[in-house]
């Protein structure tokens, strides 16, 4: 993996806003999306037998055995075998990483307690996938627009022409008042309101009522 992708898969900061900048960066998002398939399984792909002696064997000399023999020994690693042999090799390691770290260890940890420690703590290829997965399923639920943007010059251009057609048509339709101004008499009515009043029969009317 590039550089770049490995600084955010890794990235001790914000997870969200890691897997956010791998989504929005189309040449991130094209590796994590090509990557992805490896990374998962190297997070999942199971230790068996051979995974566990690995990782087990190498810190023998750090928490020498109790067994004496040869028998002793086979049945020593059989419950190792047992135990942790479905664990994920990455995770297995990780929790092995973290009891040597611990200050309190002593002796090599059982089985069981080993296996909580696998699934427990932290585990970087187990991270890298999971960020990589999220990346990609957030694009993917992102609706991304394609084709070229629009210059705004020419969308301020379209705007204008479009406000200016449209107000010629108003102007078009807009209907022409009388002019009802002047000076009211006693009643506080214009002669020009009472004459566009008289044209519509409602001043004679009221004039018949009165």
């Amino acid at each position: 993996m590039s550089a770049p992708l490995i600084s955010r898969l890794d990235s001790t900061g914000s997870p969200e806003a890691a897997v956010r900048e791998i989504a929005e960066t189309p040449e991130l998002l094209a590796e994590a999306r090509a990557v992805l398939p490896a990374l998962k399984a190297v997070a999942e792909a199971k230790a068996g037998p051979e995974g566990v002696k690995a990782v087990v064997g190498r810190r023998l000399a750090l928490y020498p055995p109790s067994y004496r023999d040869e028998a002793e020994a086979a049945a020593w690693w059989l419950d190792y075998y047992d135990v942790l042999s479905d664990v994920p090799l990455a995770s297995l390691e990780a929790g092995m990483r973290a009891y040597v770290a611990d200050p309190a260890s002593e002796f090599m940890p059982k089985p069981g307690k080993l296996r909580e420690l696998a699934f427990s703590s932290s585990c970087r290829s187990l991270a890298r996938y999971y960020r990589a997965r999220m990346a990609v399923r957030r694009a993917e639920e992102t609706p991304q627009l394609t084709g070229p943007r629009a210059d705004p010059a020419d969308v301020k251009a379209m705007l204008a022409a479009f406000q200016q057609a449209h107000g010629r048509k108003l102007d078009a339709v807009k209907p022409k008042l009388p002019s009802i101004a002047g000076k009211p008499d006693a009643t506080g009515i214009t002669p020009e309101m009472r004459a566009v009043m008289a044209r519509r029969g409602w001043w004679a009317e009221r004039e018949t009522e009165a």
